[in-house]
């Protein structure tokens, strides 16, 4: 960890100047400050699901920065996670920024490089390599997974077996039974023939002409 000298800091405005000045007596130079560290929490969303900013604050010329930096590039990290770098030693601005980060995380000394992510904050190049390690296991971990339960096959719905309607075979006739039967088909067939007989209709004429005549006669006798 580089530690924020009083030569560069004559740059500064007057009141940052003050600050950092106070806390560069409190420490040695690049001495690991004694911080508890966050737990790693994994990547944070805002609120339209975008992956929040990791913020790192470097000093140009800091070699414990440039650990880092070498690591994040040789890994090609800034394409997996939203890294963006903020030099503090010539850079009022990203000065003001580094004071009023440290100050929402519970980081109240001065050092780089230090490493912001939502709430969590490392200081130091060996811890925040570790960090930026740890969310890309996590991030490999998730891709593997959903890799895997999109190549997972689906599953058939088992389909229910549809029961065939129990056939149940006639009964078989007794010989006294199929003799009945068959004679009565026979008559049904005799009386069939008949009626398609001509002589039928010419019998029911003559029975018919008979009734007729002899009404004819009754009523005869009968009128006065």
């Amino acid at each position: 960890m580089c530690v924020l000298t009083s030569l560069k800091m004559k740059k500064i405005s007057t009141v940052l100047l003050a600050f950092f000045a106070i806390s560069i007596l409190t420490q040695s130079a690049f001495a690991m400050p004694d911080v508890h560290p966050t737990a790693l929490s994994g990547r944070q969303v805002d609120g339209q699901g975008r992956q929040v900013e990791i913020m790192i604050f470097i000093g140009d010329g800091c070699p414990h920065c440039a650990n880092v930096e070498q690591y994040v590039s040789e890994n090609d990290v800034m394409s997996k996670l939203p890294i963006k770098y903020y030099e503090v030693w010539y850079n009022p601005e990203n000065q003001a920024l580094y004071a009023q980060k440290a100050q929402e995380v519970g980081y109240t000394k001065t050092g780089v490089p230090l490493l912001i992510d939502g709430n969590n904050f490392e200081i130091g190049d060996g811890p925040i390599i570790a960090y930026i390690e740890n969310l890309l296991s996590k991030q490999t971990e998730e891709t593997v997974k959903a890799l895997e339960q999109d190549a997972k096959p689906v599953q058939p719905e088992p389909q229910l077996e549809q029961s065939q309607p129990e056939i149940t075979p006639p009964a078989k006739l007794s010989a006294n039974d199929s003799a009945e039967l068959n004679d009565i088909i026979k008559e049904k067939i005799s009386m069939k023939e008949l009626l398609k007989s001509p002589y039928v209709y010419a019998i029911g004429g003559f029975v018919l002409l008979d009734i007729l005549i002899a009404l004819y006669i009754m009523r005869k006798k009968h009128r006065p």
